[in-house]
């Protein structure tokens, strides 16, 4: 069976589950009577112990006992009964990426944009290492990703390769390029992806992105401020009014990545004499930072600047990775880090000058194309930050194992695994006998793409759509043209809708998986699809649905996706 990739933060039996608040569609007004792109009002409902909206009275958009017409769709009043949901938060992610462009990277900057593309694959469309037909882990459904330099600028003096003296890109995402083929003039602070048509291409659309605004720059400022930068563009360039706004969503996860062959080089503001190559007395400039560490801004601030990005309740919410100058092979120094305590110790990581060359320092490692120097301050920061932070080497040839610790990360803390929810106030129509619930499960595509294709049961073996959704449960069954036995795909077309912007959605019945009735509680699933447990089988307590892929667990609704649990009113 082709399965689509996909993800849910929660999937819940309701009349609408938005899985993707960023990228997510409200079904169509025909669908569910309710407009598509209605936004609950504060004063109409409130959130359930979930943290799902719930209409005020208790019933959804409509009070089937009332005898409310629900629309053409729902076969008149009384027949159904539905409930909207809205789930609390989103399974969103901002990546901010601090790239050091600068001369010592010039051997790994073009190489730099496939690499870093990894990231960005790991959480749009993560791989199917087990072959299973599903990703190994959930995709999220929107992502925002900009990227920054380490120019900060140089305190008003002049420095050769620094263009802009007084702020460098001030911590601006980069967004110019050389207009070269398929590039153009006009590029946005940020990209931003969402749904599962755009996120299936995000990595290469990032890469592409990355190679216009990163490549051109050939000679970019040697002074390297990482930490000032980074901050910055997250911090007061993503308010409003700031070169970044837009950037930052409240409820999405937060990556930061710090990609660089050089030491932190942030310095303080009342200290610009750092930079004026005339102060013989400082010593050479390239190594300034390392003979004057007393200029430089305190990592402990970033460490707090950092953390009050999210609120200790949305701490889980927050990663940070840092690849940058620590030896390719010593474990001391790579990994999470709440396990670095001994990385410092590590002796390619004292910084020292070089006896052969007096104006610079000994690297940490070494590969065929440059070398990097050591890290410190950036691996006393990921000290401080614990588990929020991820340490690797910039000499590494392999960095996935980096970018999945940070996704994992954050996936943890949007819950994305889980695809379960109560419905107690539904009142489901449950049959222990059979163990089927009497209720329909509607998918609807953010697009008109086909339905999963089921090879057990392909559409061509299905009669054609239905006119309407009014009688979805005595649907004409779907027959093996050659045995005339009957067969239930796991997703059948109900026809496309369309809303009231005039974008077609594709509709789908999802399967009620088949279970057996002599097994203690009707047992596992027999085949893929949703079940129902009443509220006394329910570990959670409640009447409870589930809407997972098999054992996998896989979330069973597309992301970008909406659905529909709609149940005769007893």
């Amino acid at each position: 069976m082709t399965r689509r990739r996909g993800g849910i933060r929660r999937a819940v039996a309701a009349v609408a589950v938005a899985v993707s608040s960023a990228a997510c569609i409200q079904p169509p007004d025909d669908a569910f009577g309710g407009s598509p792109h209605a936004v609950p009002d504060a004063d109409a409902g409130s959130r359930d112990g979930d943290g799902w909206w719930r209409a005020a009275d208790g019933n959804g958009t409509a009070d089937a006992a009332a005898g409310e017409d629900k629309g053409s769709d729902l076969g008149g009043p009384g027949r159904w009964v539905e409930h909207v949901f809205r789930p609390e938060g989103a399974a969103a992610v901002d990546i901010a990426i601090l790239a050091d462009l600068s001369g010592s990277m010039d051997a790994e900057r073009p190489w730099l944009p496939e690499r870093l593309a990894g990231l960005i694959a790991e959480l749009a469309s993560p791989e199917d290492a087990d072959g299973d037909g599903w990703p190994d882990r959930a995709p999220v459904a929107s992502i925002h990703v900009g990227i920054a330099s380490a120019d900060m600028g140089t305190g008003g003096f002049r420095v050769t390769t620094c263009g802009n003296s007084d702020r460098g890109h001030d911590g601006c995402f980069l967004r110019d390029s050389d207009d070269r083929a398929g590039c153009g003039t006009d590029l946005p602070a940020f990209l931003s992806f969402s749904g599962a048509e755009e996120l299936a291409t995000a990595a290469e659309r990032f890469e592409a992105f990355h190679s216009c605004v990163a490549l051109p720059r050939v000679q970019q400022c040697g002074f390297e401020q990482q930490l000032k930068s980074i901050v910055r563009a997250v911090g007061a360039q993503a308010e409003e009014g700031g070169c970044n706004e837009g950037f930052l969503r409240p409820d999405a996860a937060l990556i930061l990545l710090v990609v660089t062959d050089e030491n932190d080089g942030s310095v303080l503001p009342d200290h610009p004499e750092i930079f004026d190559e005339r102060r013989g007395d400082l010593g050479f400039l390239n190594i300034r930072c390392y003979l004057h560490p007393e200029l430089l801004e305190n990592v402990v601030g970033y460490a707090v600047d950092i953390l009050r990005l999210k609120p200790p309740e949305r701490r889980d919410r927050l990663a940070v990775g840092f690849i940058t100058g620590i030896p390719a092979d010593a474990p001391l120094c790579a990994g999470s880090g709440e396990t670095l305590d001994r990385c410092l110790d590590v002796t390619m990581m004292e910084e020292r000058i070089d006896p052969g060359d007096p104006t610079g320092l000994v690297p940490a490692c070494r590969t065929s194309t440059g070398m990097a120097f050591p890290g410190r301050r950036l691996v006393e920061l990921a000290q401080l930050l614990g588990p929020t932070a991820w340490v690797d080497s910039v000499c590494d040839a392999d960095w996935t194992d980096t970018f999945r610790a940070l996704a994992d990360r954050v996936r943890a803390g949007l819950e994305l695994p889980e695809s379960t929810g109560c419905v107690d106030d539904l009142d489901v129509p449950f049959d222990a006998e059979s163990c089927r619930a009497d209720c329909s499960l509607v998918e609807t595509l953010e697009d008109d793409r086909p339905c999963a294709f089921d090879a057990s049961c392909p559409a061509a073996w299905c009669p054609p759509p239905p006119p309407d959704l009014e009688n979805i449960d005595r649907l004409e069954p779907c027959r093996d043209p050659w045995t005339h036995g009957e067969c239930v795909p796991l997703e059948r077309d109900l026809g496309v809708a369309f809303d009231e912007r005039w974008r077609p959605h594709r509709r789908c019945l999802v399967r009620q998986a088949p279970r057996d009735p002599f097994a203690w509680r009707c047992g596992e699933p027999l085949a893929d699809g949703w079940t129902f447990a009443p509220a006394g089988w329910s570990p959670r307590g409640c009447d409870e649905v589930q809407l997972a892929i098999g054992v996998s667990g896989a979330p069973l609704i597309d992301s970008g996706s909406a659905a529909a649990l709609r149940c005769r009113a007893r």
